[in-house]
């Protein structure tokens, strides 16, 4: 077992945890943050712990409050816009 404390002041985020199987990232993001563009070559789940983010594709926006999750399947551009202080985890899988 490996416990990890996340830590809800660090500016912006970053890995917290990592093998060959999956990546979670911690991010901490400040109202009007946006991330760039971006796919990955793995399936990811977004978990949106507190406060409002926004997750946009080419087809479509989605709102997150907290405690929502949205998939999103590998080599899907997307950006995240953040409406609210929010604490987001993103785990590829």
């Amino acid at each position: 077992m490996k416990k990890t404390t996340l830590d809800k002041n660090i500016l912006l985020g970053g890995i917290v945890s990592e093998n060959d199987n999956y990546q979670v990232v911690h991010m901490n993001l400040k109202s009007g943050n946006q991330t760039d563009n971006y796919s990955n070559d793995k399936n990811i789940i977004i978990f949106n712990i507190s406060g409002k983010i926004t997750v946009a594709t080419e087809d479509t926006v989605e709102m997150l409050n907290e405690f929502e999750m949205l998939e999103i399947e590998k080599n899907n551009m997307h950006v995240i816009t953040c409406l609210q202080d929010a604490q987001v985890i993103v785990v590829k899988l």
